[in-house]
């Protein structure tokens, strides 16, 4: 499982800045480059659980259910029509990215206010 291998590798990095951060003798600034290495680790392994629990059931294909739109997150730019409609199904935001030329084949049924 993907899910798997990346906790682990992410568990791997925090071990190896934890170990590197209080044995091995360093300047400031790697002692700084080792705490935002492990900080990264950290953040990845929580946006990762995150998606896991929260995003990826709601973008279970058999599910109806509209969300709400998730207020604190950032969104992605996608090209892929199937990304953009897995990543609106979540409610998350998502900026389809296509080229003008596409344009003339559309019907946009309705649209919401950025905000």
């Amino acid at each position: 499982n993907s899910t798997i291998q990346l906790l682990t590798e992410f568990d791997t990095t925090m071990t190896i800045c934890l170990n590197r951060l209080s044995v091995v003798s360093s300047s400031f600034r790697d002692l700084l480059r080792g705490v935002v290495e492990l900080q990264r680790a950290c953040l990845y392994t929580i946006a990762l659980m995150d998606y896991v629990d929260v995003y990826l059931p709601r973008m279970d294909e058999g599910s109806e259910i509209k969300y709400p739109r998730a207020d604190p997150r950032m969104g992605a730019f996608v090209w892929n029509d199937k990304d953009a409609f897995f990543l609106f199904k979540a409610g998350l935001p998502v900026y389809y990215v296509r080229p003008y030329n596409d344009f003339d084949t559309q019907n946009i049924l309705s649209y919401i206010q950025l905000t």
